[in-house]
């Protein structure tokens, strides 16, 4: 734990962790990280199409709480192909390039 002033005069303490979303209790922080930039993508879609999320969820074949639930972080019922097909449903190519290993590092690029 380390103190930090917020600039008028209080010390605050702070807390660094490794990796926040296990600290939260995530159990798998890179799915989730996946999940969430989906997710976000999913929102800007349904604000950019003018939906309300009833209409999106008709659309796609995720439920009408859906965003209220990504909102509160809370992503593990359901799947990173479920995030994608909705995705595919409003409209989004979503594009999946895997590149073989070059000087030992692989690339997984999901394009924007």
């Amino acid at each position: 734990m380390k103190s930090v002033s917020d600039g008028n005069g209080n010390e605050i303490k702070v807390v660094a962790v490794e990796c926040f979303l296990e600290h939260m209790g995530y159990l798998n922080p890179e799915e989730t990280r996946v999940k969430f930039l989906l997710t976000c993508h999913i929102e800007n879609l349904i604000a950019d199409l003018g939906l309300s999320h009833a209409e999106a969820a008709e659309k796609t074949d995720l439920p009408a709480e859906f965003s209220v639930n990504a909102i509160a972080g809370k992503v593990e019922d359901i799947s990173v192909w479920q995030l994608m097909r909705a995705l595919d449903d409003l409209g989004a190519v979503v594009d999946i390039a895997i590149r073989l290993p070059r000087a030992g590092k692989t690339i997984i690029e999901i394009a924007p």
